[in-house]
């Protein structure tokens, strides 16, 4: 139920309730001996209940699924638009149900392939307050604060070769899981890629 907001748990929680309620009372009527079918009818409001946040945790966890697969297709060929638009509107859809540490960790990363920095120290503080011996909202936050350096520095040249000098060092001694290792390269191809196409518009 990761995926699920509080609303939802609560309304299948009930829905669970409800339905233990009127199994009591179906072995009441079986007992007493009483009709049956108008019991039965009120059946449909708890499988109703217990299912429409069930369909839910499937579609998002496809969803994160998909983030996922496309975060990694990003990583791999940071100039393709179209990975980019799709981590962007997977992030979107999914970034107001991230909860858990994990999840939050996840939106972070997606953040940083985004060139959005400060948004992803923000989900790496709600990380950390999941868990703040989270190392990986750490290290993750750290390679945040690195990318928002190099995207001010762009506005002047004359300090950038020093600056991606100590951006290289930062983020060396960053230790990611393997999942979230490629950010550190991919950090610094997409300032590269960056200054490039600054240069030949000059």
């Amino acid at each position: 139920m990761e995926s699920l907001t509080l609303f939802e748990q609560v309304f299948m929680y009930l829905g669970i309730l409800m339905f233990v309620v009127l199994l009591g009372s179906l072995v009441f009527f079986v007992v007493k001996g009483k009709e049956l079918k108008p019991l039965l009818l009120f059946f449909l409001m708890p499988i109703l209940m217990i299912g429409y946040p069930s369909i839910q945790e499937i579609k998002y966890q496809e969803i994160w699924i998909k983030l996922h697969k496309s975060q990694q297709n990003l990583v791999e060929n940071p100039a393709d638009s179209a990975s980019r638009r799709k981590v962007e509107a997977l992030t979107n859809k999914i970034e107001a149900r991230a909860h858990t540490e994990e999840q939050l960790n996840s939106i972070t990363y997606s953040k940083i392939l985004l060139q959005k920095p400060k948004e992803a120290e923000y989900f790496a503080e709600k990380a950390l307050s999941e868990n703040k011996n989270s190392e990986t909202a750490k290290e993750l936050k750290q390679v945040a604060q690195v990318q928002e350096e190099l995207k001010i520095a762009k506005r002047d040249t004359a300090t950038s070769a020093s600056l991606d000098s100590s951006a290289v060092k930062q983020l060396e001694q960053v230790r990611l899981p393997a999942r979230y290792e490629p950010i550190n390269q991919y950090v610094l191809r997409t300032r590269y890629l960056s200054t490039q196409q600054r240069t030949q518009n000059n």
